[in-house]
């Protein structure tokens, strides 16, 4: 038997996801809570295809801006620019505010393809170390270790380095490290977020500790991620 509180956090995320949808469903009981999610994905998708179905994939006049679900999106070509605009990532996905620091977010296909893209970045920038928190989810370090072999990675115990180039916590680890008072040689802070919700009060705490280093963070999950 499930406890009141899962029921209420489960109907909070229900009445969330109906603002997309047409209508709220209801829910008594765990069989009943499942099918109301496959109702939901449904008219989800529908109106999703209702309103995307007919733009072509380049856009008739430059980088134009088109209705969506949820926010606007803009794009001359879409395989090249796609973007969502008027929209505060941080808020939107994690619940949270920057701080009036200036955060921007991108999709990608997976939450590995954003790992990829990273550490390409990292490559290209001659960022040569990057210490991750202790057992990192193994398809990350794999990748790091088979195709950027000219970057080096360890892992930290209960405290991250100063002076790496990367710091890179993974909430898949079973031990998060404190990070450091002062940075030597941080040039960015890496949190893969996908083991806390959206809205966990960790989200924030990260985003603090970036700011108190003066660097700049990037949060990914393997369902959406911003930075």
């Amino acid at each position: 038997m499930q406890s009141n509180q899962f029921w209420k956090k489960k109907t909070t995320e229900l009445r969330f996801l109906t603002q997309y949808a047409q209508k709220q469903q209801t829910v008594i009981d765990f069989k009943s809570f499942n099918q109301a999610i496959l109702k939901l994905k449904k008219e989800i998708l529908y109106q999703q295809i209702d309103k995307t179905a007919e733009l072509s994939e380049t856009s008739n006049f430059a980088q134009t801006r088109y209705a969506n679900t949820g926010h606007p999106v803009s794009y001359s070509y879409q395989r090249y620019d796609l973007q969502r605009i008027d929209l505060d990532w941080l808020q939107a996905l994690y619940f949270t505010q920057a701080n009036k620091q200036y955060n921007d977010g991108l999709f990608l296909a997976s939450g590995m393809s954003a790992v990829a893209a990273l550490f390409t970045v990292f490559s290209q920038q001659n960022w040569s170390n990057v210490q991750f928190s202790p057992i990192p989810h193994f398809e990350t370090r794999l990748l790091a270790q088979r195709f950027f072999n000219t970057i080096d990675c360890d892992q930290a115990d209960k405290q991250f380095s100063s002076n790496k180039d990367i710091l890179w916590l993974d909430s898949s680890s079973l031990l998060w490290p404190k990070f450091p008072e002062y940075s030597s040689s941080i040039r960015l802070i890496v949190v893969d977020s996908t083991c806390v919700e959206p809205n966990s009060p960790h989200i924030q705490h990260w985003l603090l500790k970036a700011q108190h280093l003066n660097c700049r963070c990037v949060v990914i999950s393997n369902w959406i991620h911003s930075g």
